[in-house]
Order: C-alpha cells, then structure tokens, then sequence
C-alpha cells in the first residue's frame, strides 16, 4: 500500500469493530401493532367521553335525600316531617323540597280548610309530588288557579305524592289523605305505579319474592329459578345508561328528536312496553291485579267517608308522543294504559276521567318531558295542569262543574241584581 493513501478495503463484516444497522420492524409486527394503537385510541377516547359527561350531567345520590324514609319498621315509604333538602337530576336543575309537620311536600305547615275553600288532596308518586320542578312550577302548585278561574271559587290542592310511593304504598298512606278534610281526592296514576307495585309486597325470606295476593310465593327449585332468569325481560338500554354517563349523554342529545326517540324507546326490552300493549303478558296482568286491590281499597274507605275518588291515567314520554302524532306502530296501542285503568276504577266504584284524548295534536308534546327522564319539564308542568283542569270541571265532578252562566254567582246560586 502506497504511504497516505487511503485503505478502501471494506471491514470484515465479524470483526468486532462493524456497526451493525438498526433492523427495521417486520411487517408482521405492524399488523400487530396496528390494533393495540386502536385499542388504545378507543379506551383514551371512551374515557375522555365519559369524564365531559360527568361533568356536564351531575346528580344528587339517593342518600342526598335525607328526607325520604326507606327502612321505615311500617314498610311504608314516607318523608320526614319538617325536613328539607336540595336534590338535583342528571337532566333537571337544582330543586329545593320541603316537607311539613305532616311530612307532606309543602311550602308551609298543615293548616284547617278555610270556610267556602274547595280542598283537592293529590296523591300518588313522584308524577303527583312534582319530582324536578319546585313545587309552585309542578300541575299541582297551578291547578288551584286554573279551577277558581273555571268554577268561581276558592280551590285548594293539598299535595301528599310522594317519590317511591307505588300504588300499594300510596293505599298504605290513603289515611293521611282522608284526615286532611278533602272534598275529593285526585290520583293521577302512572305505568311507573303499576310496574313498580310489587316493591311494596312483603319478602319471601328464602328469597322467592311475593304472590300476586301479597302472600309469600311458594320457593322455586333451582331449574325454575335458572328458567326465570334466563327468560326475565331485562332493560338493556336502561341497564347502559345507569353504568356510563357518556352513553346517558348520547341519549340526552339523540332523544331531542321524536321520531329517534320513538324508534329506541319503544322496543322489546323496554320495561312498560306492556303498559301499552293491548295484551299485556301475564306479568303485568300480576302488577295489574295490585292496582286493583289498591284501588277497591281507597275507592271504599273514599265511598264511606263521602269523598269523591277520582283517577286519572298519565302517560309515559313515548305514549303522549304516539297521541300527538296519530301515529304508532300496529302492535302496540297509546291507549291501552287508560283502558286498563279505567276498567279497575269503575268496577271499584271510583271516577275515571280520561285526559289522554286531550294529548291528540298536542304541538310539540316531546317538549314538555326530559329527552330521558321521564319526568315533565316546567312546560310539561303547564301542559298537565290546563289538561286536568280542563277534564275535572267538564261534570265527571258536580262539585267541580264549571260555571257556564257568567251571570250565575257561584258562591250563592243567585243572579246578580237581585232575587228572582
């Protein structure tokens, strides 16, 4: 080799000394890689979902309510008198619920009915106790001013609803209702009343639940109780949105809309789908039968103590949407909810009024309820109220008729001017 000159030879690959060059990924291994990426991205996006919907959609939890007795000895569900607390929904504001030395939802203490003052006493369940709205907002903080403005006279509506208090409970408590001096009694009851009736039945120790008659059920073997469990119609929308708030948000947004809302809402997996089917399946028949025993009992201690009952069938979200529009599918009827109570009260000797016809081409019924909850907004509030003021005064009550004459003084029967 030449002196200074340069030694191109290449270096021997195994020496040493060689660098070796970075080995680039297999194609394998990006194919690999690709889906734990997307894993990835899904789980941070998912999280990132559910944490902006918790905190754009807050609730209180149920022990915020300190005011509601769950645990009561009487297995009565009841409030506690001169109690009061702030609760708030995932879709509803702030609301303040105070309760009086009766424990009743009022803004003062239980006082004697005033002379010449017509006393409604409402009962019922969270729909009736004006859940999410204060209370001079809910249709029975309007109602006495729509029925002065009908019947010419002082009319009070003394509010005893209560949330959690199904139709067995709310027989549990009729008492409350009569000490308080009505001139009629209203219950406005819900599919809630009757799918949730068997809460109130007494446990079965072994676990089996409660007949229909309210006595312990005989305790099903295993194959039986496996069968039950297997074939049990399950909420699976429900049981999403109780678990992630983000999918509760979807819904929130997505259910703006009736026609989306109908489509999702009324499925087979919906929980009161039967309460709009014209052939209940056997196990709303069984919660039916519940309403009727509620119901024979109120309608004869009212009878005896010569109070009117009256009742009234509300409706759910869907149903009054379904109404609104004229519109439903073939298998299923708006109605039959009205029908299957109607038929209980009247045989009990109680009053039915319908207010359900009322709800046909309602503009904009979806409006009135939260897109999920399905509990009334305020305008929902007003909706109700003018609806079943509209019905109490069209005679199904004589001592509620409205006045037709203007020149009739309601107070004394006699025409202005003088005697006749």
């Amino acid at each position: 080799m030449i002196a200074g000159q340069a030694d191109d030879t290449p270096a021997d690959v195994g020496s040493p000394t060689a660098k070796s060059e970075p080995q680039k990924p297999s194609v394998r291994s990006r194919w690999l890689l690709l889906p734990v990426i997307g894993v990835v991205s899904l789980v941070v996006f998912v999280s990132l979902m559910e944490l902006a919907a918790r905190l754009l959609f807050t609730e209180t939890s149920l022990a915020a309510n300190v005011c509601l007795v769950l645990d009561d000895p009487s297995h009565v569900v009841k409030a506690r008198p001169n109690c009061a607390c702030r609760l708030k929904t995932l879709e509803s504001g702030w609301v303040e619920y105070h309760f009086n030395d009766r424990g009743h939802r009022s803004n003062s203490n239980y006082q004697p009915k005033a002379p010449g003052t017509y006393r409604i006493i409402m009962i019922g369940s969270s729909m009736a106790e004006g859940y999410t709205v204060p209370l001079d907002e809910s249709f029975a903080g309007r109602l006495p001013a729509l029925l002065e403005k009908e019947t010419g006279k002082p009319v009070e509506v003394y509010d005893e609803g209560l949330e959690s208090s199904a139709a067995l409970n709310t027989d549990k408590r009729f008492g409350e209702a009569l000490a308080a001096d009505p001139d009629l009694i209203l219950w406005p009851v819900t599919p809630w009343d009757v799918l949730h009736a068997t809460d109130d039945l007494p446990k079965d120790p072994a676990g089996a639940g409660a007949s229909a008659v309210g006595r312990p059920a005989k305790r099903q073997g295993l194959l039986a109780r496996v069968k039950t469990e297997l074939t049990r119609k399950r909420d699976i929308v429900g049981g999403l949105r109780d678990h992630f708030r983000s999918f509760f948000m979807l819904q929130h947004f997505l259910y703006r809309s009736p026609s989306i809302y109908l489509a999702h809402t009324i499925n087979g997996t919906d929980e009161y789908t039967p309460s709009i089917e014209a052939r209940p399946d056997a196990e709303w028949e069984r919660r039916l039968h519940l309403l009727d025993l509620a119901t024979a009992d109120m309608a004869t201690r009212a009878r005896k103590a010569g109070v009117p009952f009256v009742v009234m069938a509300l409706p759910r979200h869907a149903q009054a949407v379904m109404i609104a529009s004229g519109s439903w599918p073939a298998q299923l009827d708006p109605f039959a909810f009205g029908n299957q109570v109607k038929a209980i009260v009247e045989k009990n000797g109680g009053t039915y009024i319908d207010i359900l016809s009322d709800f046909r081409h309602i503009p904009d019924v979806h409006s009135g309820f939260y897109p999920v909850d399905q509990h009334l907004e305020p305008a929902g509030q007003i909706m109700f109220a003018q609806i079943m003021a509209k019905e109490l005064v069209n005679g199904s009550v004589p001592s509620l008729r409205a006045v037709t004459d203007p020149e009739l003084n309601p107070h004394d029967g006699a025409r202005k001017g003088g005697a006749e």
